[in-house]
């Protein structure tokens, strides 16, 4: 892979570097990316870079700053500009729509939340003119759905540390989204998709206007988009799904992981697979009797056999639907000479819905199934069969069933308000922020206060088949419908819609905002004007969450037989309520100092430091700072290098979130068992912020002789200590098995027995999962810029610009550590454990080459995922370590007319159709996608044709 990628950035720039480096000097067209805002001349004297206060010059920025037109964006990814972003290497680990950082099909599908360097969507500041935008999810991420998009003129992509400038959050870099605010005309755009499998169907239409009044002394802009992607309802819709493939086994020496297909459930079916009594090991029919269960061929995972007669997760979603809306408006107005002011609001709408599971009951835990010999719907054999046993257990899949219907409905608005004007050669601003997000979770799945209060069944006097309840306590059980779960196809539909209903909850983020700043030239030196920024800022912000399924309210089973111990209101969602707020006083100083310009040993020599002070109403007062520095000792050669610390803070959800449990099936490599557990998690108001130290150093080149060229290279570390995180269950339960049962976190595993025990019957009950500072993280590495353009005249003899572009990413190390007394355990180019994750390549990449004259443009695009090993720390059959490199390339093509007022483009993603690889993971047969959806396509070849419009 390294050598693919190297020879390829290498050579696509060299050999054109080449043949023109004699060519004369032209004007070259706007290229597809953008070359690196540090290595911009052009323009950016006017603008303040990204990542700094007082830097004017991007080529005297110390900190890596990429821009990208948003052109450039929406010709790499026609969904969206966040779709785009993530096809970046630097970007890892983001969730989205397509992208998931788990096997699981419906994991990660509430937004579109950039991860940079993988240390996760909550430590990336999101912008918008570099003012911060309020959160929309429980972590402090920002869904960047709700930008708007067709008024956004380039994304600025600090890759470093930034929270000197900017604030809590920018432990790996921030992402600016800069407005246009001079629009004017109307601009209207339409474009259609679908993939080769004729699924995951879309549309966006948009229009955006701008125009100047009062002379021009003001300017007002607008824009409306909606966005729609129907997904891929089925994993069956896609290859290998049908193959059942799953990987079994604990990792263990004895009891590797090995791939298997046609991988089924032995302690469930789906009509109902009787546990305990005489009738242990029956299965019943879909007429009500009892048979034999027939298991299949035993696996390394007790719960798992291949064939057989065990029930399978039918298919669930691969692909959510997404819906989008925005809707911005702006207005500025030059009061004087000296002062501007301005005016701007947005809304936004973001919604997926899917399917997401079918309800699995299994006997012996907190979703199981009692029936008692009285029930009026067991088959007179079965009843005869039951002897004297007053009951009996029982385990089902309901594939008859409608599957848990999941809806996540983001919806925030903002309004920013402000003045900015000059004083004596400074320049001011003062701002106002008010946003609002509120998330909607909702799942139609099993209430078990009914579904037990169904199940328990009898005959009342007059012969009519009833809830007990009914009898026992009416007024309690009035509406009560009874049901009949033994076999398939016997669900009453009127039963089934007493049984279902919705599980929701509400988050609302507030956040008011207001900030000064001041900034401007102190004095001259001899290499020039000592540059300063000073200011302040203070923020308010609240969290409240709602709910109907709070399990810590104590739901009333009076008069119901069967409900097992630690029911929970939902049989698979339930959430606690929240409340809480933060107060953030903050203020910062930053300065740019150039030290020598134009010297013999120093063409120039800057040095730029920042200092901030943020003082929180929850855990006091933070310090946080950046020194770094440019030196160029000759023209077209510069070095950079930044060391700073900064800072996450953690969101109120973690501080304040109520208790919070789940009923989810994980793979216990201690007993052997794949089943249910209890899964709880709550917030931690005791914890602090967060703190990282960045160490960016970098070289940037553009030499003379080869006109148009620039290469960068910047090597990074970020470690974080004291890192708030909260594993999942999955990950604790790996984690106390990997230290015997000695690591802190095997104390927040709850087991019938003690740890010595690895009989199944010691599969645990619970796992508690809570933010904590305890963890570490340590990752550093190598990125990779390339921009070169080509003026093919001189060459070819042919009008037009051959643009050639390269972002690649080498991560040497990604290193985590659980807690205070656990190892670190390197993650980069592996996973740490095969059963869910997915993998960190060591080498990422993006290169396009594009062709444009005039209103004409031809881009490939070539995607690198890099490969990975599944596993370096247990046992695993070889044929199925490596996640092997694909390479995806995509085509886009569009031609203007009329000036270019009016044009059509064709793209197609994945123009060969590259289909993902074979990667089972080990949890429930069926209800995965065997392939890791962080980083490979699942959807294939997909095409869009569109149109624009400029007025």
């Amino acid at each position: 892979m390294r050598s693919i990628l190297i020879a390829g950035v290498a050579s696509g720039a060299l050999s054109h570097a080449a043949v023109c480096a004699q060519a004369p000097s032209a004007a070259p067209e706007p290229p597809a990316l953008s070359a690196p805002a540090a290595a911009s001349q052009e323009a950016a004297s006017e603008i303040i870079v990204t990542g700094s206060r007082t830097i004017r010059n991007g080529a005297a920025a110390p900190t890596p700053v990429t821009t990208l037109t948003s052109q450039a964006l929406t010709q790499t990814a026609p969904s969206n500009i966040p779709d785009a972003l993530n096809r970046l290497p630097q970007f890892l680990g983001s969730s989205s729509q397509y992208r998931s950082t788990t096997f699981n099909a419906t994991a990660g599908l509430q937004g579109n939340y950039l991860n940079l360097r993988g240390l996760g969507p909550q430590r990336v500041l999101v912008l918008i003119d570099g003012n911060r935008v309020p959160p929309t999810a429980t972590s402090n991420a920002v869904d960047s759905n709700i930008m708007p998009q067709m008024l956004i003129e380039r994304v600025d992509v600090v890759t470093g540390g930034a929270s000197a400038a900017y604030g809590s959050d920018a432990v790996s870099g921030v992402v600016n989204y800069i407005l246009n605010k001079n629009f004017n005309g109307v601009q209207a755009s339409a474009q259609r998709g679908v993939s080769t499998y004729g699924d995951a169907g879309s549309y966006r239409l948009g229009v955006a206007a701008g125009q100047g009044f009062a002379g021009d002394h003001g300017h007002i802009e607008a824009s409306v988009e909606h966005y729609r992607n129907d997904g891929i309802p089925s994993q069956s819709q896609r290859p290998d799904y049908s193959r059942l493939a799953l990987i079994t086994g604990t990792g263990a020496a004895n009891n590797p992981y090995t791939l298997v297909t046609n991988a089924r459930f032995n302690d469930v079916t789906f009509g109902g697979l009787i546990r305990s009594g005489p009738l242990a090991g029956s299965q019943f029919n879909p007429d009500g009797t009892a048979s034999p269960f027939t298991a299949g061929a035993p696996t390394g995972t007790s719960q798992v056999t291949v064939g057989g007669q065990g029930a399978v997760v039918p298919p669930t979603v691969l692909v959510p639907k997404l819906e989008t809306t925005q809707a911005f408006g702006r207005a500025s107005y030059e009061f004087t000479d000296t002062i501007n002011g301005f005016v701007q609001g947005g809304y936004s709408r973001s919604k997926t819905g899917y399917l997401s599971a079918f309800a699995t009951r299994r006997a012996g835990t907190s979703n199981g199934i009692t029936i008692f010999a009285d029930n009026p719907y067991l088959s007179p054999s079965v009843r005869t069969a039951l002897g004297a046993a007053p009951s009996f257990t029982m385990s089902r899949l309901f594939s008859d069933a409608p599957g848990n219907e999941q809806t996540s409905l983001t919806q925030s608005y903002n309004v920013m308000t402000g003045l900015e004007g000059t004083l004596g050669g400074l320049h001011w601003d003062v701002n106002y922020t008010h946003g609002r997000a509120q998330l909607d979770l909702s799942q139609v799945e099993q209430n078990n206060r009914n579904f037990y209060a169904a199940v328990d069944a009898v005959r009342a006097p007059s012969g009519q088949i009833v809830c007990r309840v009914t009898l026992v306590n009416p007024a309690f059980g009035q509406g009560c419908v009874p049901i009949n779960v033994m076999g398939l196809g016997n669900l009453d539909p009127a039963a089934l819609a007493y049984i279902r209903q919705d599980s929701r909850s509400r988050i609302v983020n507030r956040l008011d905002v207001v900030g000064a700043n001041l900034r401007g030239d102190l004095f001259d030196l001899p290499a020039g004007p000592v540059a300063f920024a000073i200011g302040g800022e203070a923020r308010w912000q609240k969290l409240r969450q709602t709910s109907n399924a709070d399990p810590s309210i104590a739901v009333d089973y009076t008069g119901i037989r069967g409900v097992p111990s630690g029911v929970l209101p939902f049989a698979t969602t339930n959430v606690g309520a929240a409340r809480g707020s933060q107060d953030v006083k903050e203020g910062y100083a930053e300065l740019n100092v150039p030290i020598f310009k134009d010297q013999p040993f120093a063409k120039r020599l800057e040095l730029n430091g920042a200092f901030r002070y943020t003082d929180y109403k929850t855990s006091g007062s933070v310090k946080t700072w950046k020194v770094g520095g440019i030196y160029e000792p000759m023209g077209g050669i510069r070095l950079r290098l930044t060391a700073s610390r900064d800072i996450a803070a953690p969101s109120l959800f973690d501080l304040f979130a109520g208790q919070q449990a789940q009923v989810g099936t994980n793979t216990d490599r201690h007993t052997g068992v794949t089943s249910l557990s209890t899964i709880v998690s709550s917030g931690n108001a005791s914890l602090q912020p967060e703190r990282a130290n960045t160490l960016v150093g970098g070289l940037v080149l553009q030499p003379s002789f080869i006109p148009r060229l620039t290469f960068s290279i910047d090597a990074y570390r970020i470690a974080i200590k004291d890192a708030i995180g909260s594993q999942d269950a999955q990950t604790e339960l790996n984690d106390c098995e990997l230290s015997g049962g000695t690591a802190p976190v095997c104390a927040l595993i709850t087991r019938p027995f003690p740890y010595s025990n690895t009989t199944p019957a010691n599969f645990p009950t619970t796992i508690v999962v809570a933010p904590q500072n305890l963890s570490a993280l340590r990752v550093k590495g190598i990125d990779f810029e390339v921009n070169y353009t080509v003026p093919l005249e001189p060459v070819v003899g042919i009008g037009g610009n051959l643009d050639l572009r390269a972002f690649v990413s080498y991560l040497d190390s990604y290193q985590t550590k659980a807690n205070a007394t656990a190892n670190f355990i390197e993650r980069a180019g592996r996973v740490t454990t095969v059963a869910t994750t997915a993998g960190l390549p060591k080498w990422r990449g993006l290169v396009q080459q594009a062709y444009r004259n005039g209103g004409l443009t031809i881009q490939l695009t070539e995607r690198f995922t890099g490969s990975y090993r599944r596993t370096t720390t247990e046992a695993f059959d070889p044929a199925f370590v490596e996640a092997p490199n694909k390479i995806y390339t995509d085509l886009y093509v569009s031609q203007g007319f009329d000036q270019n007022r009016y044009s059509l483009f064709v793209q197609v993603d994945n123009l060969f159709n590259v289909k993902p690889p074979l990667l089972p993971a080990t949890v429930n047969p069926g209800f995965t996608y065997p392939t890791d959806k962080q980083n490979y396509d699942i959807v294939g070849r997909v095409f869009t044709i569109g149109a624009k419009a400029r007025f």
